[in-house]
């Protein structure tokens, strides 16, 4: 058995802290468990209830109807294409323009068909582009000029254009 070495006449006292000591630390024990339970009880009805909500607002944006017009969209599309179609063209005639109508004919419909087929395949949207004829500067053409069509089965846009081809 094991003894406690106390100074003189503090054996007593020292004893009461100890049983105190004790019993309180019991009941400490006890109050941390019951709250703890109760902090693990309302983490799981906060759980429950947030995955019951957010279940409900899933199913509720699951049955909104939202159709989207594609009108809207076909102004911003066609100066896509308008703005791509004239980087194709100046890449594929550019210090070929001198060479005469022909040529500049042959590869201008090549371009348009690639275009044609890309954005008829892809987007489902219809595309045009006519050869009008070149644009001069003193007496050296500089440029083409193009009847472009685009649209989307509800809706087309046609401009006639010129791009600067140097």
């Amino acid at each position: 058995m094991k003894k406690n070495i106390l100074p003189l006449g503090s054996k007593k006292n020292l004893s009461k802290k100890i049983y105190k000591n004790k019993h309180t630390s019991n009941k400490r024990c006890r109050n941390y468990a019951k709250d703890d339970a109760q902090l693990l009880l309302l983490a799981g009805i906060f759980l429950s209830v947030a995955i019951i909500t957010l279940a409900s607002i899933t199913v509720s944006l699951a049955n909104v109807d939202i159709s989207i017009d594609k009108t809207s969209f076909i102004k911003s599309d066609y100066d896509n294409v308008r703005k791509e179609f004239g980087a194709a063209l100046k890449d594929r005639l550019s210090g070929k323009l001198s060479f005469g109508d022909t040529l500049i004919f042959t590869y201008f419909n090549d371009t348009r068909d690639i275009f044609v087929f890309f954005i008829e395949s892809l987007s489902g949207n219809y595309f045009d582009a006519e050869y009008k004829g070149l644009t001069y500067t003193n007496d050296e053409p500089d440029g083409i000029i193009c009847f472009l069509k685009f649209g989307n089965g509800n809706e087309f846009v046609s401009e006639v254009i010129s791009y600067d081809i140097y």
